[in-house]
């Protein structure tokens, strides 16, 4: 009886030591998994940081070339009204510079649009990346 007692016991002990190993283990590839995903995830925000800083250098570079567009039609204009010249031309060149004018604030509404939602991103980023949280 004793030693089925001491037998049981071992077996007790035997499959407390495997189900906690089983657990160890598991623990640690979940912890693994963590790391990765989140490695993963802050990959994913640095690309996306990234992909707003060049579109938002490509915009300011349009804005530019818009402006020294701009300013070339309005010397061209400012140059040919010296000349006295025909009512269609300068209406030509005032729609042109409407046109442009309207450019402009589109890509300046875009530009706004854009750096909202990288501020929401980094903003969500930073939440959801934080140690404290988790």
């Amino acid at each position: 009886m004793r030693e089925d007692g001491q037998s049981s016991k071992s077996e007790y002990d035997r499959r407390l030591s495997d189900t906690v190993q089983k657990y160890n283990e598991e623990k640690e590839m979940l912890k693994k998994q963590h790391s990765s995903f989140l490695k993963g995830l802050q990959q994913d925000c640095d690309t996306q940081k990234g992909k707003a800083r060049k579109l938002e250098k490509k915009l300011q570079n349009q804005e530019f070339d818009y402006q020294e567009k701009i300013n070339h039609l309005r010397q061209d204009y400012e140059d040919k009204i010296r000349g006295l010249m025909p009512a269609q031309i300068r209406e030509e060149l005032e729609d042109t510079i409407s046109s442009l004018k309207s450019q402009v604030n589109s890509l300046q509404q875009r530009a706004m649009v854009l750096q909202e939602e990288l501020d929401t991103k980094n903003k969500y980023s930073m939440g959801f990346g934080s140690p404290s949280r988790m």
